[in-house]
């Protein structure tokens, strides 16, 4: 029964970081919007951003929507959000 939790468990960490890298298209780093440009955006479009990084490949942005917690992915060039949680 042990073995197989920690299998489990580590399959969960193995395909995790994939999870992201999949939602954005691949973009040369200096091609990106900027770490403010992004702030901006997600600012205009409704969320108390609380913080901005690179994640496989994406924008993400932590923050609040109507109050809620978010989790938001967005492409590192056209800004348009890929995915949320």
């Amino acid at each position: 029964m042990r073995k197989s939790a920690l299998t489990i468990a580590a399959l969960m960490l193995v395909s995790a970081p994939a999870f992201a890298s999949d939602l954005c298209t691949p973009h040369a780093q200096n091609e990106w919007m900027t770490k403010e440009a992004m702030t901006a955006k997600a600012t205009a479009m409704g969320y108390e951003v609380k913080g901005v990084k690179i994640e496989d490949g994406c924008w993400e942005v932590k923050g609040k929507k109507d109050g809620k917690r978010v989790e938001v992915y967005f492409d590192t060039v056209s800004g348009e959000q890929v995915h949320s949680k």
